[in-house]
């Protein structure tokens, strides 16, 4: 077992008591000395004998100098643990990544055969990071969506002949033994974690979880040859992110060529499509208004994976042409049959909209319910303008904001 001293140097910064068993205690912020034996590296935090110091309750670098004497002395697999539980919560730390990487080369140079793991290690993380972001979702609902089990499909245009019904579903299951004779796919069901958490998100904006009988199957291609033959099987161009197809009230969604395992920035393609996926299941088969779907769709893209178009460089971009409405996006855009960097651009735009608006607590599932029956002008009028005005709205919102 190792010992270390911590010595607490920065408390004046602190300005609410920390919650960090055994590091400080709440009743003094001044510094002080303690002494934490770390016992091991566990899932829930680092071991210690005076309890589990949680992985979101303590700052890495904390958790590197607690840890580091027992990762010297462990064997190099306890470092690749303790980078991965802390990558899987570098949502909550910005220096998570740094410190993950420190661990990472002490544990790598230590036994260099240990390097084949790190892509594994990195897609573990992903999923706990992602699956954290789905809880807090939940957490923001209250734990519980806001749909019963089993909810009955509104009196739409969702009607047997016309989206639902055994010709439907027969129709659906041509299309994926089709498929799934191509070389070079393979087919699957679409991960549990990852509609749970694209439900929570669009409840928020109205949108009804589908029926369990409706299906959704994600077509994975291995390489390019593979992904031009599926999308000729469904009659669509290979676009550069993939795409969705519908079958009825069913989606096949195509993806193309990645990385094993999938990278961060992948991971948030095959999110961006479920979303696509259950906008065109909710309701009816009427495709909504552009920039309202494709807003939506970043803003819950964003919140599950944090690599939308509005994030990073493309947000202070889309940031920049509200600010200074140097934008000549028009929200009656249509939807673009050659998606691509142009397109994508309107698309962060689009999102930051719809951000603005979930911001301002607008009545959202109106807003969704009007996209589905009436159109921009209706929307806009029930927010009390035009959209020279929401466009004025807008970069107003935006000068104030990041």
């Amino acid at each position: 077992m190792q010992f270390f001293t911590l010595v607490v140097l920065h408390a004046a910064k602190l300005t609410e008591p920390p919650a960090v068993p055994g590091v400080l205690d709440m009743a003094d912020f001044g510094p002080r000395t303690r002494q934490i034996r770390v016992e091991s590296i566990q899932p829930a935090g680092l071991q210690t004998i005076e309890g589990v110091l949680p992985w979101g309750q303590i700052d890495p670098n904390d958790a590197w100098t607690l840890a580091q004497p027992l990762l010297e002395a462990e064997p190099p697999q306890t470092g690749l643990s303790f980078a991965q539980s802390i990558l899987g919560w570098s949502d909550r730390w910005e220096n998570a990544i740094e410190v993950a990487d420190r661990a990472i080369r002490m544990a790598t140079v230590r036994d260099p055969s240990l390097r084949a793991r790190v892509n594994e290690l990195k897609s573990e993380a992903n999923r706990t990071r992602l699956r954290l972001r789905i809880g807090d979702s939940a957490a923001r609902m209250g734990g519980q969506p806001t749909w019963p089990e089993s909810p009955a499909w509104p009196p739409t245009p969702w009607q047997p002949g016309f989206g639902i019904g055994p010709d439907q579903d027969a129709a659906f299951e041509r299309l994926r033994l089709a498929l799934g004779e191509l070389e070079g796919l393979t087919l699957e069901n679409a991960p549990v974690d990852l509609l749970r958490g694209v439900d929570l998100e669009l409840a928020a904006f109205g949108v009804q979880r589908p029926l369990s009988t409706t299906r959704i199957v994600v077509a994975r291609t291995q390489n390019d040859s593979a992904y031009r033959s599926a999308a000729q099987q469904l009659g669509r161009a290979p676009e550069p992110e993939g795409s969705w197809t519908p079958s009825g009230r069913h989606v096949c969604i195509l993806i193309p060529p990645q990385t094993n395992p999938p990278t961060a920035d992948e991971q948030a393609i095959l999110v961006r499509l479920l979303v696509a996926a259950r906008q065109h299941q909710d309701t009816s088969p009427r495709q909504a208004v552009r920039w309202w779907y494709a807003g939506m769709r970043e803003v819950v893209t964003s919140a599950l994976t944090g690599r939308s178009r509005i994030d990073d460089v493309s947000r202070r971009q889309a940031v920049e042409k509200l600010r200074d409405r140097q934008s000549t996006t028009l929200l009656s855009a249509p939807w673009s049959t050659t998606p691509g960097p142009e397109t994508w651009e309107e698309d962060a735009v689009f999102g930051l909209l719809v951000e603005m608006l979930v911001a301002l607590k607008r009545d959202l599932p109106e807003l969704h319910a009007l996209s589905k029956s009436a159109d921009t002008k209706a929307m806009l009028a029930f927010l009390g303008g035009d959209e020279a005005g929401f466009f004025r709205g807008a970069a107003r919102y935006w000068q104030v904001h990041k």
